[in-house]
């Protein structure tokens, strides 16, 4: 039997394997203490439809176990279907210094959606006394968590007064005047806008959202911008920085600074 129908005919057979924690492969009635194996994911909670790579470690008595063994590797749903198919695997543990432990990396594992998946991998491997080939089963539950919502690029175009840079006098009222733009370049009315203002050392001195507050942001969608009044104070002077947020997207555009003069 090739390795391929060896794969099929085992899959099938322990498609209903499943769910343990800790990955130690089952000692064969009446055998030595058989190679031992664990997996680790990187990173450790992978998301779905986001590539993350599965660690197979084997642990083996030398005394027991010839020096390699093999398998191969697929990922199992909940139900016992293979969303990855198989893997050939190979450690060679021979050399002039021969070693107990080794790994094996399957790189770029991608699942569709979040939930609980099982790492599956047969190990077949020969019997130094007996010189008899065995083959163990061993799986390990884990969970997948789901994609992260892409993160919404906003930029900001200030307009006028503000866009003409020119220095403001204390105690007026000033007009806040900006449109939005997503990464398509399409006007976004956002109701979880934000806008703050604040003086050199970081203190806010005016702050602004939507629809809430004796100075609300307004959203004109006629001429795509968005409008608030700041009324500054009297004895104001110096710069200040004026900084507009979402609730869910990032603003790419840098704030925006004017200046006040007494």
């Amino acid at each position: 039997m090739d390795g391929t129908n060896r794969f099929n005919s085992t899959l099938a057979a322990v498609a209903f394997v499943l769910l343990s924690c800790t990955l130690v492969v089952s000692a064969t009635e009446g055998q030595n203490p058989q190679p031992t194996v664990t997996f680790a994911t990187v990173p450790k909670l992978p998301e779905a439809t986001r590539p993350f790579d599965v660690n197979l470690t084997v642990q083996i008595d030398p005394l027991v176990v010839y020096t390699y063994v093999y398998g191969y590797f697929s990922v199992l749903d909940s139900a016992g279907s293979v969303v990855r198919a198989a893997d050939l695997w190979y450690i060679n543990f021979d050399g002039s210094y021969p070693r107990t432990k080794g790994e094996y990396d399957f790189l770029g594992v991608v699942v569709p959606s979040s939930g609980t998946y099982i790492l599956w991998t047969d190990v077949t491997w020969r019997d130094q006394h007996s010189g008899n080939w065995h083959t163990d089963i061993a799986t390990e539950s884990i969970y997948v968590a789901p994609a992260p919502t892409p993160v919404q690029s906003y930029s900001v175009e200030w307009l006028k007064p503000i866009s003409l840079g020119k220095p403001f006098k204390a105690g007026s009222t000033i007009k806040i005047k900006f449109s939005v733009f997503d990464s398509n370049s399409y006007f976004r009315h956002d109701e979880s806008v934000r806008v703050t203002v604040t003086d050199r050392s970081g203190s806010e001195v005016f702050t602004a959202v939507y629809g809430e507050g004796e100075n609300p942001v307004r959203i004109k969608d006629s001429t795509e911008c968005y409008v608030v009044y700041w009324k500054t104070e009297k004895g104001m002077s110096g710069e200040y920085t004026i900084t507009v947020t979402f609730a869910n997207a990032q603003v790419t555009t840098p704030p925006e600074t004017v200046t006040i003069r007494p």
